[in-house]
């Protein structure tokens, strides 16, 4: 019995301090969502468009994201003229569905979890 209640216990631990690891990361993402659309707004009023992606915005120094950030998540842009949406995939795989996509849509400022929506970048044809 005590075998079994001790397995109960560590197992809650690790699943619960991976979860908590998740949030956290989500947490990240939702925090580079605003630094990437300040930098989309600056971007916008100086050329008079949207970035094509988040590279160009680091590339020309309107956002500055840190290594182990971007380590852990790929970030893209959905639409243009106007950016509809930033989205945020986790790139490791264990990551479990529920943290693996962050989703900020610029419209509504609104953050969400959800399925990926990658590959409708229009401006870049990609």
């Amino acid at each position: 019995m005590r075998g079994v209640l001790f397995f109960l216990l560590l197992s809650f631990l690790v699943f619960g301090c991976n979860s908590a690891q998740y949030e956290r990361q989500a947490e990240k993402a939702h925090e580079a969502f605003e630094i990437i659309y300040n930098g989309v707004k600056m971007y916008r009023q100086d050329h008079g468009e949207d970035p094509i992606s988040i590279e160009e915005l680091e590339e020309l120094e309107y956002i500055k994201l840190s290594e182990s950030l971007c380590e852990y998540w790929d970030f893209h842009f959905i639409g243009n003229n106007p950016i509809n949406t930033i989205e945020a995939i986790a790139k490791r795989k264990d990551v479990p569905e529920k943290y693996r996509v962050q989703v900020f849509n610029v419209h509504r400022g609104r953050f969400t979890s959800g399925q990926a929506v990658i590959g409708k970048n229009v401006k870049s044809g990609q």
